[in-house]
């Protein structure tokens, strides 16, 4: 088999993780080695974002020790501009769309700094061959943090006594594709494909979390299978999101607007692009809004295929109900009543001058109010709907969601606080109840409620675009 598969890293030198800038090293050395000999051309692409200033760069170093490895510097004043939130030092999604925005390699994979390859998976690559049209998925399995990673051998890091707990890939509701399940630590696709997906979403420009998660929903979308090829080992350690209580950025609704679409100047197409070496690319916020031309690689058929990706999820996009109503009018109202609350809830109730303050429980999750939608709400007709709650949220974050005949909660969407006016969640066909819920982290959530009402429009009258 010969192909060529370049590896997308990313990462800053901030001390992340101690001797985390060698443990990066030793998995690029690993991972390469096990390919050594097998045909393919494995190459790596390091995105170091938003470099701290009083520290240096990774990227020299990286180059002049790893020669199948090119180097994407993507300056501090681009992180500025695109990050909408506090306390956000990475962007995922921007960092590695960078990357495959660029990438001259047959296959693309999207995986962690510190994620070492099993030798199944790569003997199944190696044998097997890659297919277009195939997303490949592997099961992150993390391994004890003091093992000896900068000389690391297959049978350590594969040894059952090694491993501190897996993320399964095999349980339930992980068990089927596109297995999301950690996905963020190996997302595998030919570069045509994935080019035409346009990397990761984004619209996601105030959090990290559930980024994988909607790439692989929206590449299920467009293609033909998704393989799980085996096992990738991660260094367990304490600022991995699944150790951490609390991760940056904002809460939203991961599943909402799917398929994502992302515009034609996605992965930093409008920035300013230079060329230190044919190894290095530094992206810079563009003199007088100028921006250079991006260097792409792709040949002439992957091209094509993306073209036709592309138009395919924008065909899929557009059939989408709207996330709101487009316009200022809706032509249908059906103003709600006052909110119930059961009496097993944790809430507390006041009237205040502009409506009716609601105070949710500190549990996350937990109920605080419903309603009760009128049976004269056709649904499934051709108008689409929307709950529309005028609000102001004080504190906190709260859930809206609905309550389906089988009493299971669905098509939930995250507001975060602070925020004042209407807010719109698409009505799913057949909710017998909306409800609203705390979605805070081990605090209580407060809102002032003006108003409630589900409100229409038909089906006709918009194209149907969807932003989270």
């Amino acid at each position: 088999m010969h192909f060529s598969l370049e590896v997308v890293n990313i990462g800053r030198n901030d001390e992340y993780e101690p001797d985390w800038d060698r443990k990066l090293a030793a998995a690029i050395e690993h991972n390469h080695g096990l390919f050594k000999g097998s045909g393919v051309d494995y190459r790596v692409a390091f995105v170091e974002w938003n470099p701290p200033g009083n520290r240096p760069l990774l990227a020299p170093t990286l180059l002049e020790r790893f020669p199948y490895l090119r180097c994407v510097v993507v300056e501090p004043e681009v992180h500025a501009r695109v990050c909408q939130a506090p306390g956000l030092e990475l962007m995922l999604n921007f960092a590695c769309n960078a990357a495959l925005r660029t990438t001259s390699a047959d296959f693309t994979l999207m995986t962690g700094g510190d994620d070492f390859f099993g030798t199944q998976l790569v003997r199944r690559i190696a044998e097997d061959g890659l297919r277009e049209g195939v997303l490949y998925r592997a099961e992150r399995v993390n391994v004890r943090r003091d093992l000896p990673f900068a000389a690391i051998d297959a049978a350590t890091l594969e040894n059952p006594a090694n491993i501190v707990s897996i993320d399964s890939c095999t349980v339930p509701p992980y068990d089927k594709p596109p297995y999301t399940n950690a996905c963020g630590d190996f997302m595998l696709l030919d570069s045509g494909t994935m080019s035409g997906i346009r990397g990761l979403d984004e619209s996601i420009d105030f959090a990290r979390l559930h980024l994988d998660s909607r790439y692989c929903m929206t590449a299920m979308s467009v293609i033909e299978d998704c393989v799980l090829l085996g096992r990738v080992f991660h260094i367990d350690h304490a600022r991995s999101l699944k150790n951490k209580p609390r991760v940056p950025g904002r809460a939203y609704t991961w599943e909402a607007g799917l398929p994502y679409v992302n515009g034609e100047n996605w992965g930093l197409a409008d920035f300013a692009w230079t060329s230190g070496n044919d190894r290095l690319l530094r992206v810079r916020v563009p003199a007088a809004g100028v921006a250079t031309p991006i260097p792409e690689g792709l040949k002439p058929t992957q091209r094509l295929r993306a073209q036709m990706v592309a138009s395919r999820l924008a065909e899929l996009h557009t059939a989408l109900q709207p996330e709101v109503p487009p316009g200022t009018e809706p032509s249908e109202t059906t103003p709600l009543g006052e909110p119930y609350v059961a009496r097993e809830w944790d809430t507390a109730l006041d009237r205040v001058p502009d409506g009716l303050r609601i105070e949710t429980g500190s549990k996350q999750w937990d109920y605080a109010a419903g309603f009760s939608l009128p049976e004269s709400i056709s649904l499934g007709d051709d108008r689409w709907r929307w709950l529309a709650l005028s609000l102001r949220l004080e504190e906190g974050c709260i859930g809206v969601g609905f309550i389906d005949p089988s009493g299971a909660f669905v098509d939930e969407r995250l507001f975060q606080s602070p925020a004042d006016g209407t807010v719109y969640v698409p009505l799913p066909g057949g909710a017998t109840h909306a409800v609203l819920r705390n979605a805070a982290q081990g605090d209580r959530s407060i809102l002032v409620l003006r108003g409630a009402a589900i409100v229409g429009i038909p089906r006709s009258t918009t194209a149907g675009t969807s932003r989270v």
